[in-house]
């Protein structure tokens, strides 16, 4: 009923009964269902608002679809509290905001900066990000991937290995030959994690590039050797095959095991 009523007043109230779980569904959405000036209502009262109760406002914006909706949720980027900051981030997502994604490669910045002192329960944030991010970018037109991976291949210089590994992750689901470059670059990353994942954005952005990826054969990581082997399998060459073979003697058990499944490939 006090949703209903679509008063000013009613918020605050309603807010904080969705702190009990066995209401919170029920509350918002009731309050999902008010209309454009919720979101207005919610910008005033925002200051006053506790954490628990902003991590709930949060949660509701995710469910409504205005401008002062999603000004709101960049602020909660920001937020000191990791709780509002990782419901912002999703509620950013829910609402499909590419605009915001900017914003968001901004906080995955940020959160990969900390991630190396933080305390347990932020050890997730740059993952859920980073994955609110893929989302994003699963639905957004070229102009805004463009001007996010853009972003990304600035910020990434002298960035923590949590976003180099980010970057790389989002060149290898989403990239394009546009950014092979880049890909090429971190190749040469210091970080095992980081390499592996660049050998797969360059398998899927340039599966022709076999005299790249046979470097890569010859890492001292065997992630990526594997990574390595896993992707000249794909490529569909039939020269690989001297490679592959190459590899059944390595070192490492698990490379030589990834070659044997490589060349099961050309038997089948």
């Amino acid at each position: 009923f006090l949703g209903w009523l679509g008063r000013p007043d009613c918020m605050l109230p309603l807010l904080d009964a969705a702190h009990d779980e066995a209401l919170a569904a029920v509350v918002l959405g009731v309050l999902a269902g008010a209309g454009p000036e919720l979101e207005t209502q919610l910008a005033t009262l925002w200051p006053t608002l506790s954490d628990a109760t902003r991590q709930r406002a949060c949660a509701l914006l995710g469910r409504t679809r205005g401008g002062a909706g999603e000004a709101l949720l960049r602020q909660a980027l920001a937020a000191p509290d990791t709780v509002v900051r990782s419901a912002s981030v999703r509620s950013l997502a829910e609402r499909g905001a590419q605009s915001a994604l900017p914003a968001l490669v901004a906080a995955l910045r940020r959160a990969t900066a900390l991630s190396a002192e933080a305390e347990p329960s932020e050890i997730e944030a740059p993952l859920e990000i980073e994955r609110a991010i893929r989302t994003l970018l699963e639905g957004a037109d070229e102009l805004h991937a463009d001007r996010v991976f853009a972003l990304l291949e600035v910020e990434v210089e002298a960035a923590p290995e949590a976003f180099r590994l980010a970057t790389a992750r989002l060149l290898a689901s989403l990239g394009g030959p546009a950014h092979r470059r880049r890909i090429e670059l971190l190749l040469l990353d210091p970080s095992a994690s980081v390499r592996r994942a660049a050998v797969e954005a360059l398998a899927r952005v340039a599966p022709g590039q076999l005299e790249l990826l046979r470097c890569a054969l010859a890492d001292e990581a065997p992630g990526v050797r594997i990574g390595a082997i896993t992707a000249l399998a794909g490529s569909g060459d039939p020269a690989v095959v001297a490679d592959l073979a190459s590899l059944m003697e390595d070192s490492e058990s698990r490379v030589g095991a990834a070659a044997l499944r490589g060349l099961a490939r050309w038997v089948q």
